[in-house]
């Protein structure tokens, strides 16, 4: 397993971006989707800024930092950031997702995630792995088995 841990400047960082995605959000009136309600959505947002610096980090990539660029890239032009605090979470991709980028898993908290693994999007969309949970519109629940292993710190 590969754990990465922000400094503390990192996750000042991931922290100021994930709060400008939430007010952007909210001074937009974005509407909440995939059955979300909205609750937690700071810590939505803050969290998934911590991971995406995080994988930056464990591949010495440049992370944008973007507010406001929904469905894009995270990392590079193909390359999106799924996370959970649930070390046993599966790494979730949506009909509406690009097929041809890859989907990272990391898991854990602000300062501290694991990258458990990746997937291209067209494999992702596998009906094996499409499920509804608690009367939310289906998503492709990939296990974490089924992800692609990152062999070491900045190999694919």
């Amino acid at each position: 397993m590969i754990t990465i841990t922000l400094s503390q400047i990192e996750m000042e960082v991931a922290a100021l971006v994930g709060c400008r995605r939430r007010i952007e959000s909210r001074a937009n009136d974005r509407a909440y989707t995939h059955g979300w309600d909205g609750s937690n959505g700071w810590e939505i947002d803050i969290e998934g800024a911590a991971a995406e610096m995080a994988y930056a980090k464990f591949r010495g990539h440049y992370w944008s930092a973007s507010v406001g660029s929904f469905k894009g890239p995270d990392i590079n032009d193909n390359v999106q950031i799924r996370s959970t605090k649930h070390e046993g979470g599966a790494l979730i991709v949506r009909d509406d997702d690009n097929a041809d980028h890859y989907y990272v898993l990391l898991t854990g908290t602000a300062p501290r995630f694991t990258v458990r693994g990746y997937i291209q999007g067209i494999f992702a969309k596998n009906e094996t792995y499409l499920t509804a949970p608690n009367g939310r519109p289906a998503a492709y629940f990939v296990p974490q088995s089924a992800l692609n292993p990152f062999q070491t710190k900045g190999s694919q």
